[in-house]
């Protein structure tokens, strides 16, 4: 009888534990019946990819729900990248801005978030320095994924179009695509070497790339097509070899 009633207490707090795990579970999820409140954030002034941290609460845990934006004294608006989010805390990077006073603001699954200290701005300052934006030093390879775990093997030309987009042309004939704001590096093309890729708009918005051999023919990247490659005519060179080409701006003619 003793046995039995031990066995009892057992399962009823097994029971009772089973119920405090789901019940923690639930409340760090956000709830779209309760405010996101965004009470703070720090620090108060720092530079491009600075470390940044937002308090407040109901902000779950599901990162890809969690939007931090910086709203400079124009009104243009620059998303920050987020590296992980808590219940009350959001981790991000500072995005590229112009240098000045930025408003930050939270949405959380499409929920806005007001400051509580609506007065309070981030002080964006512009410096000029030199770090690794993608790839590992001194390894090899042709390894797409993260920024930080991207390599590369023989880089050859680079493009940077207006949204922080980062074109990389290897001698290997793979033409990839890493973004600074997504935080990943994806393979566009592979098999033609690309020579002197060349944006021909002003928007930055198309990326013109001949062939090495003029004989494979060009490539035209759209951003209005997520970059996909799609192969154009062929342009005449001496040789069959096509090093290099220039857009005449008056005609539109490759030279």
């Amino acid at each position: 009888m003793r046995k039995s009633f031990n066995l009892i207490w057992m399962v009823f707090g097994f029971l009772l534990l089973i119920v405090g795990c789901n019940e923690d579970k639930k409340s760090t999820a956000f709830d779209p019946n309760q405010p996101v409140k965004f009470t703070e954030f720090m620090p108060d002034s720092g530079g491009i990819r600075t470390k940044f941290i937002v308090k407040g609460s109901n902000f779950g845990e599901d990162k890809s729900q969690v939007k931090v934006y910086f709203k400079d004294e124009v009104g243009n608006e620059r998303e920050a990248l987020v590296l992980g989010v808590k219940p009350d805390v959001i981790y991000a990077q500072v995005p590229k801005q112009a240098g000045g006073e930025s408003h930050v603001r939270v949405e959380i699954a499409g929920k806005e978030a007001e400051l509580s200290n609506a007065e309070k701005t981030f002080k964006y300052i512009v410096t000029s320095s030199v770090s690794t934006v993608v790839g590992k030093a001194k390894e090899g390879g042709n390894k797409d994924g993260t920024l930080g775990e991207t390599t590369f093997n023989t880089p050859r030309y680079v493009a940077v179009d207006n949204d922080d987009n980062v074109f990389i042309f290897d001698s290997d004939g793979r033409t990839r695509l890493s973004s600074i704001e997504q935080n990943k590096t994806i393979t566009l093309l592979d098999g033609m070497v690309i020579d002197q890729p060349l944006f021909i708009d002003k928007e930055k918005k198309q990326l013109f790339g001949p062939c090495d051999n003029a004989n494979f023919g060009c490539f035209l990247f759209d951003a209005n097509v997520s970059w996909v490659a799609d192969k154009m005519g062929q342009l005449l060179a001496n040789g069959g070899w096509m090093h290099s080409v220039v857009l005449d701006p008056v005609d539109s003619t490759f030279v």
